[in-house]
C-alpha cells in the first residue's frame, strides 16, 4: 500500500467520519473537494478513543506527548524472505491522529527494518510510535497547535461483584 493511500485511510477518523481527499497544492480556480461520509460520527469518535487508549495504556505509549493528545495504532509486519516470514526483518508503522479530543492532524510513520536503539525490539511500538512523538512533539507548535493543559477524563466502568449477594426485596 502506498504511504499516501494508508495516511489517507486515517482520515475519516480525524474529520467525523467524513473522508477528505489530499490536496497538494493551492490552486486557484478548482472546484472544492467536497467530503464524503464513509463513516458514522459515532464510528469515528469511537475508533478514536480506542487509539487514544493505545497511546496512553497500549503499545503506543512511546508516542504520547504532553499536551497533544496523540491517539494512534501501532502496526509491526515481518518480511517474507524466500517463501518465510523473517522474524528478524520487518516493517513498523505507527499512524497518529491528533489531539484526540479534535483532530487536525494525521502523521505516518512507516519505517523499513528499523534497528531500535539500545534496549528496544524492532516492534513498532520501539520504533515507529516513539518517532512519532518525537515529531509531533516538535511540529504541532510549528503547526500552531495549543496544547490541551488539562487533565484527560477517564471514564470508569464499574462491574457488579460476582461474589457480592443481591439483597432480597
Amino acid at each position: 500500500m502506498a504511504p499516501i493511500a494508508f495516511a489517507m485511510s486515517y482520515v475519516p477518523l480525524a474529520n467525523g467520519g467524513l473522508y477528505l481527499a489530499p490536496k497538494f497544492a493551492e490552486t486557484e480556480g478548482g472546484a472544492p473537494i467536497e467530503p464524503v461520509r464513509v463513516l458514522s460520527e459515532e464510528t469515528s469518535s469511537t475508533v478514536v478513543s480506542m487509539m487514544r487508549d493505545v497511546v496512553l495504556r497500549g503499545s503506543g505509549r512511546l508516542a504520547d506527548t504532553a499536551g497533544y493528545e496523540v491517539a494512534g495504532k501501532t502496526g509491526t509486519a515481518e518480511k517474507p524472505v524466500d517463501g518465510v516470514y523473517d522474524p528478524n526483518r520487518n516493517v513498523t508503522s505507527f499512524a497518529a491522529i491528533f489531539p484526540a479530543s479534535r483532530p487536525e492532524f494525521v502523521v505516518l510513520i512507516v519505517l523499513d527494518e528499523a534497528q531500535p536503539r539500545s534496549g528496544g525490539s524492532r516492534t513498532a511500538a520501539h520504533t515507529a510510535a516513539a518517532i512519532a512523538g518525537r515529531l509531533i512533539g516538535r511540529a504541532a507548535p510549528m503547526l500552531d497547535v495549543q496544547p490541551i493543559l488539562s487533565a484527560p477524563k477517564v471514564s470508569v466502568v464499574t462491574t457488579p461483584d460476582a461474589h457480592t449477594e443481591t439483597p432480597a426485596l
